[in-house]
């Protein structure tokens, strides 16, 4: 636990250097004047279209339950675990999600060898619904083309790998002669298992759907942040950056992608000639109301989750170490 709060502390310090640069970046004075220009009532309608897309990623979670053979969880207490999760938005990848397969075996008692693939599927699951979100952005765009192809080729290579069974199997019986490996070789193939199951046509191809529609809200919500400055730039500009800068932060070992999307964002919107000013509050202001306000959810959803469930701590430990 001590280590997941010294890693949270540094990503928040660090998050706080990186804004500091972007305002020096834009110009301090400049950016105040934006943000004093911004109509904060479409902040509300932006907080709205990110909770559509937590609902809609819920869904997407109760589909996978439900794929693997898991309905008997109450929709309270596995909306508490799904939430909470968001709190673990600020590790490399998100891969701290994990912990939602560690929170369904303390709560229900079901093996986190049979859930913790949900995360690595919808992971890839998200990163083809950006890539497919980018792509329709980048039609009035001559960036980018070059690395969403590189991303749809990654993809693609995981998806054949993992699908697969005669290969997935031979890298499964090496790995299972590895000393450090032995014992868990069984845990391995459940978990194969279990991603294999999900990422069955018949699964994953409403889950990408709802993803594209989910990741649209979020994308939707920074197009109103360019309304509520005075920015010209189109949906479909919003769509391509938002899309875009999320991939290229995701494709980091940075938590959160933290600097390097908020840095992608803002130079491509300088790009299209919107000023460094509206530019960095567009981008700051985006990222509050989806990474920090998901952050946000996630700890009170950890918080009522232990008030139900008791402490999580070794949970916490698990994922995060």
């Amino acid at each position: 636990m001590n280590r997941l709060r010294r890693a949270v502390f540094i990503t928040v310090i660090l998050a706080a250097l990186i804004y500091v640069v972007l305002g020096v970046w834009s110009n301090v004075s400049a950016l105040k004047e934006a943000f004093a220009h911004f109509h904060w009532w479409y902040f509300p309608l932006i907080l709205c279209l990110t909770l559509l897309n937590y609902f809609l990623r819920f869904c997407n979670w109760q589909f996978y339950l439900a794929s693997l053979g898991i309905r008997n969880i109450p929709r309270k207490d596995s909306l508490l675990v799904y939430l909470s999760g968001f709190s673990m938005s600020i590790t490399p990848g998100k891969v701290g999600e994990v912990i939602r397969a560690f929170l369904l075996k303390q709560a229900h008692a079901i093996p986190v060898s049979k859930t913790a693939s949900l995360v690595f599927v919808d992971r890839i699951t998200d990163v083809i619904a950006l890539v497919c979100i980018a792509a329709v952005g980048a039609l009035q765009f001559r960036y980018g083309g070059k690395a969403l192809f590189i991303f749809a080729l990654v993809i693609a290579v995981v998806l054949f790998v993992v699908t697969n069974r005669r290969i997935c199997e031979w890298i499964l019986d090496r790995l299972g002669r590895l000393k450090v490996l032995h014992n868990r070789s069984e845990k391995l193939l459940e978990l194969y298992e279990s991603s294999y199951t999900l990422l069955m046509p018949r699964y994953i191809f409403p889950i990408i759907g709802l993803s594209i529609l989910s990741w649209s809200c979020e994308s939707t919500g920074f197009f109103l942040t360019f309304k509520g400055l005075g920015i010209g730039a189109g949906l479909l500009a919003a769509y391509f950056i938002y899309a875009f800068s999320t991939l290229v932060g995701a494709a980091s070992i940075l938590p959160g992608g933290i600097g390097l999307t908020e840095g992608v964002m803002a130079g491509l919107l300088v790009l299209i000639a919107v000023s460094k000013a509206d530019a960095t509050a567009a981008t700051l202001l985006i990222r509050i109301a989806t990474l920090w306000f998901g952050i946000l959810v996630g700890a009170i959803s950890l918080a009522l989750f232990e008030r139900r469930f008791g402490s999580t701590e070794r949970a916490l430990e698990r994922s995060g170490g």
